[in-house]
């Protein structure tokens, strides 16, 4: 005859079997989230389960909940209900005491790893996700706004900054340049480059200043930054050499750019399209450079002494292949 002292001995011992199996199981569901999520301030729960039942009115219920890399059990006592109705609280406004999944009582979490809850646990995290989602596309349609009405302006000015210089040719060549922006980024890399040293060759020329045997982006800017630097007060020369230099910055960052991108070298193999962000970038950057180089030729008319002195000589420092 069976034991069934023995018998029982031998099914508690595979309950705490499969206890222990659920627990593990629950660590790796809650890895397995935490990855899936990432980085991301997500906190979701479950629809809402019964958890325990002693009475009418005595029971606990409670709720899965997942955030911060860690999944728990959130619950309220039917006592807690009564309580709060009492004093008035509103649904919304009604605490939940938590635990960890992995500590709470072993019948909670069986009752919370069903197909049912976790089904709806999953749910919630995919709609929390979605309301990011279009919070952040909300967010990047107002600072691209932003930024096109910024690149506009810039792009207005430059055109007005052209009135008188350079004739039609400048111009058009501006015109051009806005237009592949739209079409070809890389075309656009490429003619924001030659924008900008066919302006230096114009200004040098009118100031009657020649530069050495290599005509490069780098020597021509070079060239204008320092004869219109070159008589500021002293009060002044510091902080103009500065944005001189910053100047100068932006051409070393546009040769970069159109040696990497643009149409001006044939594109090796496997390489990618430049994204539109880099010609916007290097547009605006050329045109900022433009207008500045403009108005200070402009403000300070050549003279004599300008045109008469010696031809700079070609820059020795690393500069973008052309």
């Amino acid at each position: 005859m069976d034991n069934p002292i023995s018998a029982l001995m031998a099914q508690r011992q595979r309950l705490e079997q499969k206890e222990a199996a659920l627990l593990a199981r629950v660590e790796v569901l809650t890895a397995d989230l935490t990855a899936a999520v990432g980085e991301q301030p997500i906190s979701a729960v479950s629809d809402i389960t019964n958890l325990d039942q002693w009475g009418e009115d005595d029971f606990v219920y409670g709720k899965l909940h997942f955030g911060g890399g860690r999944l728990s059990v959130l619950y309220r006592h039917s006592g807690d209900d009564q309580a709060d109705a009492y004093q008035g609280v509103a649904q919304e406004d009604r605490s939940w005491q938590s635990v960890s999944l992995t500590k709470c009582d072993a019948v909670w979490r069986e009752k919370v790893m069903t197909d049912t809850v976790l089904a709806s646990l999953f749910k919630c995290i995919g709609e929390r996700l979605g309301e990011r989602e279009v919070r952040i596309d909300g967010s990047l349609t107002a600072v691209q706004m932003v930024l096109e009405a910024e690149s506009a302006s810039i792009d207005a000015e430059m055109t007005g900054s052209l009135a008188g210089f350079g004739g039609e040719a400048m111009e058009r060549k501006w015109a051009d340049l806005l237009k592949a922006m739209l079409l070809d980024p890389a075309d656009g890399l490429t003619r924001s480059y030659a924008f900008l040293e066919e302006l230096c060759a114009l200004i040098l020329h009118e100031r009657g200043i020649k530069v050495g045997s290599e005509k490069t982006l780098t020597t021509r800017l070079r060239a204008c930054v320092d004869a219109l630097g070159r008589d500021e007060t002293a009060e002044a020369k510091e902080a103009v050499m500065q944005v001189m230099h910053g100047i100068r910055t932006i051409g070393n960052g546009v040769g970069q750019l159109r040696n990497r991108f643009s149409t001006a070298h044939a594109a090796t193999p496997g390489s990618a399209a430049p994204d539109a962000a880099y010609a916007v970038l290097m547009k605006n950057a050329t045109a900022a450079a433009a207008i500045f180089l403009l108005n200070r030729h402009r403000a300070r008319p050549p003279t004599p002494r300008e045109a008469d002195a010696a031809p700079v000589t070609d820059d020795q420092s690393p500069v973008p292949a052309s």
